[in-house]
């Protein structure tokens, strides 16, 4: 998910250059810029090309050719998009796109500690601090403000799947229908989560007992999730895959046809007993509870 090299532009290429070391930062990351010199350049440089530049000195030369060749050999595995971040990195996919669904506050904490650079920070960029699809170098190597953050955590813990599409909507010219198919799924939950707040307002005396419930929901599918995709063949993770981003969209729009129809059906039994099995039914858990018993 992070920018092509390809696509990097001369203050990108500035910024690398300066990061080499003190030598650099200040005189051939300036000469990089002026030169115009951009990632398919950067790729094409060759020790004649580096004393051009005045870099008189072999050693200088010679790490600057070393991180270019290293560059080269990062440029073959790094992932642009979904297709190419699910053939490096199934089993994360996997887990990615099913905790983001069920559990997506708790996904996003769980990346924030874990796989920071690989998940956290795309996800962090696109649907808060930039305008592009491609994460700038030097946005990446500098670490998010407060400001980032205190702009990113309201809505990370109140619309999370807002989160989820706005980071798809950065993907549309890259992966055209898979983009669209997450942002409409990202409505669907947004809608059925928002249903699902006013049922657990109503029931709050029990709420304590859903937080358990759900605790224990997250802990045990998140284990499952990590755990099988390592023992699965890889044509039954490819099915879990395809079926989490094409086919659990209509869930999400079956749940909220549900409650559609259980609201507007005819009352033949206890209300309070008919909300709480509406609550259980949305966070898709059987409880053995009874609401009378309060």
């Amino acid at each position: 998910m992070l920018k092509s090299i390809y696509d990097w532009s001369p203050e990108d290429v500035g910024y690398w250059f300066g990061e080499l070391g003190p030598w650099a930062k200040g005189t051939f990351d300036k000469k990089i810029i002026e030169a115009g010199i951009d990632g398919s350049l950067l790729m094409k440089l060759t020790d004649a090309d580096l004393q051009d530049f005045k870099m008189n000195i072999s050693l200088h030369r010679r790490i600057t050719l070393e991180a270019i060749k290293k560059l080269k050999k990062e440029l073959q595995n790094q992932q642009t998009g979904l297709w190419e971040f699910k053939e490096r990195r199934s089993g994360l996919a996997i887990f990615i796109m099913f905790g983001l669904r069920e559990f997506p506050r708790s996904t996003l904490t769980y990346l924030y500690f874990f796989n920071y650079r690989d998940a956290f920070l795309p996800i962090f960029y696109c649907s808060v601090t930039l305008k592009s699809a491609n994460i700038s170098c030097t946005q990446m190597q500098h670490s998010p403000t407060f400001g980032n953050y205190l702009e990113f955590l309201p809505l990370m813990f109140s619309i999370p799947y807002y989160l989820v599409g706005r980071f798809a909507s950065h993907y549309l010219y890259i992966n055209y229908w898979a983009s669209r198919v997450v942002i409409l799924h990202a409505v669907l939950m947004t809608v059925t989560e928002i249903s699902n707040m006013r049922l657990l307002l109503i029931h709050r005396r029990s709420a304590h007992y859903y937080a358990t419930k759900y605790f224990i929901y997250v802990l045990m599918s998140s284990l499952s999730i990590k755990l099988l995709v390592y023992f699965l063949p890889v044509f039954m993770t490819d099915c879990i895959f395809y079926w989490l981003l094409y086919v659990s969209p209509f869930d999400a729009f079956n749940r909220l046809l549900k409650r559609f129809f259980v609201r507007n059906a005819p009352h033949n039994f206890d209300h309070e007993e008919h909300n709480h099995a509406g609550v259980e039914q949305q966070w898709g858990f059987n409880f053995q509870w009874h609401a009378r018993r309060y």
